[in-house]
Parts: structure tokens; sequence; C-alpha cells
């Protein structure tokens, strides 16, 4: 395994929905606009802001903020569900999926900094040690 791939492998162990805190080490204060996009572009289905909320364990209000900052922004989309015309789906948008890749890329790149200061074993061995903690 390279460090890339490390850097990849210990993003996605910290940002586990689970570890609702460990998120916002990597998000720059951004309201949780990231965790937002992540949330639906790994859902494989639909979502609705109450489930952020409920996902995220942040209030439905502060979801509610960041939603109209995604939309502002293009990221995201609202459309009527069909089976209830007054609930609103969250998707996301191809701008929003380059926008998470883009922030993405750069954790990525930012963690394999910190991860080339020590072996690629002694790397190894931090993230199995964070997959025990975190998971």
């Amino acid at each position: 395994m390279d460090y890339r791939k490390q850097a990849e492998e210990l993003y996605h162990i910290l940002a586990n929905k689970n570890n609702s805190k460990i998120p916002k080490l990597f998000d720059d204060g951004l309201r949780g606009i990231y965790p937002i996009l992540r949330i639906l572009r790994d859902s494989g289905s639909e979502i609705l802001p109450g489930d952020i909320a409920r996902i995220m364990d942040i209030s439905t209000a502060r979801v509610a903020v960041a939603i109209k900052t995604l939309e502002k922004k293009g990221y995201i989309s609202r459309i009527p569900a069909s089976y209830d015309g007054r609930k609103i789906i969250l998707k996301i948008t191809p701008s929003g999926l380059q926008a998470l890749s883009e922030r993405e890329t750069y954790i990525y790149e930012f963690t394999e900094t910190f991860l080339r200061k020590v072996s690629i074993d002694e790397a190894q061995t931090f993230i199995e040690t964070a997959r025990k903690i975190f998971s």
C-alpha cells in the first residue's frame, strides 16, 4: 500500500458516520457542507434533510442552513418526493460531486504529507490503530 492509499483509508476511517466529531476537523468550519455532500454521494438512496440531521447528529436547523448554502452554490437540488409532495429529497449535482472530489483530493494530499513523515509500516500501524479506536 502506498502513502496516498493510506491517506485515503485514514480519511475514510475518520469520516465514518459514527464519528460525527472527527470529520469536522477536516471541514474547515464550513458548517458541514462537505459531510452533507459525502452523505448524498454515498447514500445510494433518497435522502431527506431529517435523515442528514440524524446521520450527522446535528439539529435540523443547522442542516437547513447548510442546505441553503449548498443550493446557492449549485451543489445540490431539492426535489419533491413522489410519495409525498410536502417532503423534499436532496440530490447532489455534478457541481457538488466536483466540489467534493476536489475537497477530498486536498484532504488526501494534506494527510499524505503527514503520513510521509513516518515509514510505510508505521503509517499502516497508525491506520490500524485509528480503525480500532474510531470503528
